[in-house]
């Protein structure tokens, strides 16, 4: 194997680990990003319905109130207001702000596997009747964003890695440079082309082979 190919092959070894390694600790961070922002999510949806529904003056008519606070949650991009009827009929479902860039169903399988979280609003008695207001957290959002920063640092490392990779095959490329001229030379038997090698001999890494080099046709014209 040629010294390229020994040199591509370990910086490809190096980039793989570092890929491996990247990629354990990005879905580790991913999944906690992921769960905590849901959580944050359901929480502040929770605060903003039970606000919503804490006026008394607005008691007279419960449902046309709670349909409100539903739409009141069109548009938003983790949460989906669901409001049930006591048999489980859906009256009333806000719609999510849609991802512009959506992570494959792979990723999107990989990192929120888990059953979208639902909380159980707990409605004051003038409402209660009505039925079950509900917030789901969606994360198809959150994992389209996780999913952008992903992608933006493979491209990073990707191109790193081909800065890196060029810049080994050019330096090494100009060091040995000399040694394929030296044997070039050895291989012929024209003096002309010793003589040529000799002159790329001045590298400072090549000065043993220079001296031991003039030694060696010295000892040959005996």
């Amino acid at each position: 194997m040629s010294i390229h190919a020994r040199l591509a092959l370990s910086v490809s070894l190096v980039l793989l680990v570092s890929l491996l390694v990247g990629a354990a600790l990005t879905y580790e961070h991913v999944i906690d990003k992921v769960r905590t922002e849901i959580q944050a999510a359901l929480l502040v949806g929770a605060h903003t319905a039970a606000n919503a529904t804490d006026d008394r003056e607005e008691s007279i008519n419960p449902e046309s109130r709670l349909r409100l606070v539903v739409n009141d949650f069109n548009g938003d991009r983790h949460l989906r207001a669901i409001l049930s009827a006591p048999d489980g009929t859906i009256l009333e479902q806000s719609t999510l702000s849609a991802p512009d860039d959506p992570a494959p169903d792979w990723f999107y399988r990989l990192v929120a596997a888990a059953s979208p979280a639902r909380m159980t609003l707990d409605l004051p008695a003038p409402f209660r009747p009505v039925g079950v207001l509900e917030l789901e957290a969606d994360p198809h959002n959150k994992v389209a964003e996780a999913w952008g920063d992903l992608r933006l640092t493979l491209t990073i490392m990707a191109v790193f890695f081909g800065m890196v990779l060029a810049l080994v095959f050019v330096t090494v490329s100009g060091a040995l440079r000399p040694l394929r001229d030296v044997c070039r030379a050895l291989s012929g038997s024209a003096r002309a082309n010793m003589r040529h090698a000799s002159r790329r001999w001045r590298a400072p890494s090549l000065s043993r082979c220079a001296r031991a080099s003039t030694r060696w046709r010295r000892a040959s014209r005996r």
